[in-house]
């Protein structure tokens, strides 16, 4: 028994893959995440409590992507995408910021280092300096 030549067909070999060439980018990262204003350790005078905050984040803020202000480890406000905040009624006494990138779940993508301010406020018992006691 004799069998039909067989049915061939000739491929070219496939292109050759560079290696790395499907290595994933690196993740996304922010290279700074930090509150300018107060300065660590800062003292602020202020009888009804304000603190003005100015943060920064370098590269900007993704696109999904909010800051939270935390006063003393609690969500000082609702989140926001500007790094200016004004905290009123803040109690005299030290105090810890803290700046939170949250992503678009309202998760902690980042944040940056704690800063501690003191805050004062005139009182009866130690008046304002300059002021007069008639």
């Amino acid at each position: 028994m004799q069998l039909p030549p067989a049915n061939v067909q000739n491929f070219p070999d496939p292109p050759a893959t560079p290696v790395n060439q499907g290595a994933a980018p690196a993740p996304f990262t922010y290279e700074q995440i930090a509150i300018i204003e107060p300065a660590d350790e800062a003292t602020v005078r202020d009888n009804q409590g304000r603190i003005r905050v100015i943060a920064e984040v370098k590269p900007p803020l993704r696109a999904g992507h909010q800051l939270q202000l935390l006063l003393d480890g609690q969500p000082a406000g609702p989140v926001q995408r500007s790094g200016q905040f004004n905290l009123t009624g803040v109690n005299r006494g030290s105090h810890q910021l803290q700046l939170q990138v949250l992503d678009g779940e309202g998760d902690v993508f980042a944040q940056g280092p704690a800063v501690t301010l003191h805050l004062h406020q005139a009182s009866r018992l130690a008046p304002a300096r300059g002021a007069t006691g008639n």
